[in-house]
């Protein structure tokens, strides 16, 4: 009772109320998103046969890569700019219009970049063309709403309006839930990668829908009086595009890095390798509650800080709470790896060191969210730039010499390599803008 005060009491100390509540908030949904996620994973995994599930791997990862590319920068320089503006309300509508006008190109540059890496790896599957074009046609009608909700989300976020966002994932995830299951228990044989595709088209439009009548009324309500019509700002198109520049490279370099061991087991592994891959990551959607926490509220908390002993003291909280998580994940990973291969059925028996691995890979990432989440909002990119595609390659170039990379287990070991000299990079760029630049 004593260690649950003392908790209690450093909690209400450190932890204003409001900010208690929007944790309480986003953590009870991500929470609800995660047993709901994870439920259409092992109902996908243990259903579908390894071969379609090897592709329906490449399609989540390809969707990935995608949402990145799609960022290319622009998301920093909203950030950026939103978290200066976010209480303008006029000014900030300009600026979610004139982001809107250049997210577009983005999207269709991101399809020729990522489209041929898809066909290739098709090809290699041996997948019929007609499959193909359905695949490629479902992802663009998937990405698109993806990439305005991270806009709008973003925005309801800066203005401190959290609940909407929230809402939005458990209205994508429920439209996906119930209909995989009731394909699953009334028409079973229906149950294949293109009815998911579809059913997922269908969430990722309704979800856009909701946050985009959210935000408008968002901003209506708050200003307390009608706003004019929306315009591009020239200047905000500036910051934008010299966001874009600075950072284009890196995302489309970045996609690829992300996802570097689905993508180079779907070139040169096997099918099966694949599917055993897709399979044991599903255990990674346990972080998307810390990393939903990162994104919704650390973010543009940081953002909106202009104090620089505030920003240390978000910072220690923020990594002690990171070290705490990874040690109690991991454990629980190495003690329970059994426990959670039955889950997925016995096609995916005897991957215990990988699993663990893939929880390794899993802190990795998070620490890397993290940092990117923490630079983003501040705009610190000092070295990303110059240094962020050739620390890649040497990652990948050091991972292809020491792993076969044709494995899973050699893929994963490549992953955390790579990722770790990202979590190196990052810290930089994080410590030359807190301490010596000291850009708030």
């Amino acid at each position: 009772m004593n260690f649950y005060n003392k908790i209690s009491g450093t909690i209400s100390k450190n932890i204003p109320p409001p900010l208690r509540k929007a944790i309480g908030q986003v953590f009870g949904t991500q929470m609800l998103f995660q047993f709901m996620g994870l439920g259409i994973s092992v109902l996908l995994v243990r259903v579908l046969p390894k071969s379609e599930y090897a592709i329906y791997t490449v399609l989540m990862a390809v969707l990935g890569m995608l949402g990145i590319i799609s960022n290319s920068g622009i998301m920093i320089g909203f950030k950026k700019i939103g978290g200066k503006i976010w209480d303008k309300n006029q000014e900030f509508s300009d600026l979610i219009k004139t982001t809107f006008s250049i997210r577009k190109y983005l999207i269709l540059f991101s399809f020729v970049i990522v489209g041929t890496y898809t066909i290739l790896v098709f090809n290699r599957q041996e997948i019929a063309l007609n499959d193909s074009l359905f695949f490629i046609v479902a992802l663009f009608f998937m990405v698109v709403p993806n990439a305005s909700v991270s806009i709008l989300a973003e925005g309801l976020l800066l203005q401190k309006n959290f609940l909407p966002v929230q809402i939005q994932t458990i209205v994508n995830q429920s439209i996906r839930m119930l209909g995989i299951f009731l394909l699953f228990l009334i028409f079973k044989d229906s149950l294949t990668i293109k009815s998911v595709l579809v059913i997922t088209v269908i969430a990722s439009w309704t979800a856009l829908f909701y946050l985009r009548r959210k935000e408008k009324k968002n901003l209506q309500t708050t200003s307390g009086k009608a706003l004019k019509e929306p315009k591009i700002n020239t200047e905000y198109k500036r910051v934008l595009m010299k966001y874009i520049k600075l950072n284009w490279h890196n995302s489309i370099f970045f996609a690829f890095k992300d996802q570097i061991a689905i993508l180079i087991i779907g070139l040169y592994g096997t099918t099966s390798g694949l599917a055993d891959l897709g399979a044991i990551t599903r255990f990674s959607m346990i972080f998307l509650g810390v990393n939903a926490l990162a994104t919704n509220l650390l973010g543009p908390s940081f953002g909106r800080s202009k104090k620089f002993t505030e920003l240390v003291k978000i910072s220690k909280i923020t990594f002690i709470a990171f070290i705490i998580i990874s040690i109690i994940t991991l454990t629980a990973a190495f003690i329970f790896s059994e426990e959670l291969l039955w889950l997925l059925g016995p096609k995916y028996g005897g991957l215990n060191h990988e699993l663990f691995m893939v929880f390794v890979l899993s802190c990795m990432m998070l620490g890397v969210h993290i940092l990117n989440i923490l630079n983003n909002s501040k705009g610190w990119i000092k070295y990303s730039p110059k240094f962020e595609i050739l620390i890649g390659i040497a990652g990948i170039l050091l991972g292809v010499l020491f792993f076969d990379i044709s494995t899973p287990i050699g893929g994963l070991y490549l992953s955390i390599l790579s990722f770790f000299l990202m979590l190196c990079l990052y810290s930089l760029n994080y410590y030359y803008g807190l301490f010596i630049d000291k850009d708030f």
